[in-house]
């Protein structure tokens, strides 16, 4: 969609994996989860779930519950907000949205907006985010179907209804692997029929890091 130029803005909200954080955090999410497990694995048949549930809030509220790298619980819970505080409301890895997609696409500071939320989740591996944004001309649903499906070979385009959608648009599905899930993608009943919702996840481990290396070693290797 981009090198169609057909996107004005788009507000992204991340649910973002511990291992975007670091190896540290990683072991701190399994330790977290291993001590919840540790505080239920007794009566997880026989007891009712409210008192699983007690239980649970109980081991993530303990003073030994590890939190050293994260500062709060994330298993069983989410944490809104990645990255430090820019004074405006706005976290660093917000701000990283606009400034580094248009750095990558070569264009003018500012030429496509770019806002949203970033949330740490108790995935493993792999972000996902959800998009929602505004094209500049209209195009109908089959048509930014085929721009998504047809733009590299990395991507696997999921059909917007529920069976497909749970089985291959997850961090689960996609982790180790180079595919990125793209899916959910409709129009939106907001705006002119410019706006649309897609939903995106692949693994960053890769993606964000290892992958780009190997290419640009390569490049460089070749040259």
């Amino acid at each position: 969609m981009f090198r169609e130029h057909l996107v004005e803005w788009m507000s992204i909200m991340t649910y973002q994996a511990a291992s975007g954080a670091g190896a540290a955090h990683v072991k701190e999410l399994l330790s977290q989860q291993a001590f919840i497990s540790r505080a239920v694995e007794g009566d997880l048949q026989s007891a009712p779930v409210h008192e699983l549930l007690r239980k649970a809030r109980s081991a993530s509220r303990d003073p030994q519950f590890p939190i050293a790298e994260f500062g709060v619980p994330l298993a069983g819970s989410l944490i809104p907000w990645i990255d430090a505080d820019l004074g405006n409301g706005t976290s660093r890895e917000e701000w990283k949205g606009e400034v580094e997609t248009n750095k990558i696409l070569g264009l003018p500071e500012g030429s496509i907006k770019v806002d949203g939320l970033c949330v740490r989740v108790a995935a493993l591996q792999s972000h996902s985010a959800a998009i929602t944004f505004k094209i500049r001309k209209q195009l109908d649903l089959p048509k930014l179907e085929r721009l998504i499906s047809e733009a590299h070979r990395w991507v696997d385009y999921v059909p917007n209804e529920k069976n497909s959608t749970v089985q291959r648009l997850t961090p689960a599905a996609v982790s180790g692997s180079l595919q990125v899930g793209v899916g959910r993608l409709r129009r939106l009943n907001i705006g002119n029929g410019d706006i649309y919702s897609v939903m995106t996840t692949g693994d960053q481990l890769l993606w964000g890091a290892a992958e780009q290396l190997r290419r640009v070693l390569s490049i460089i290797l070749n040259r």
